[in-house]
């Protein structure tokens, strides 16, 4: 199969559902939309005049200002990073294949 990139532009609170969403089930964001596109097009060829496409990349960027709990999660995640209280993908698959 023959494969292309897509560059999507999303709005930051999308981004951030569907990254939360992916890490919580313990898939790659990638795989996560491929399947949301495979269910939502069943497998057909996908034009690109679909709206729910034209939506995507026509939807504007969030240019909303963080909230106060936005900024203490990001503290949070950078103090976590610095700790070195963090682990790769490969290591998160393995904690989540354990379960």
């Amino acid at each position: 199969m023959t494969t292309k990139s897509y560059v999507l532009k999303l709005p930051e609170d999308l981004h951030r559902a569907i990254k939360t969403t992916a890490s919580a089930e313990g898939r790659t964001i990638k795989d996560m939309i491929l399947d949301m596109l495979r269910k939502r097009f069943g497998g057909s060829r996908i034009s690109p005049e679909d709206p729910l496409l034209k939506a995507l990349h026509d939807a504007p960027l969030d240019d909303e200002p963080l909230t106060d709990e936005e900024r203490e999660g990001l503290r949070e995640a950078r103090d976590d990073a610095k700790a070195g209280r963090v682990d790769d993908w490969e290591a998160l698959k393995k904690k989540r294949a354990g379960r």
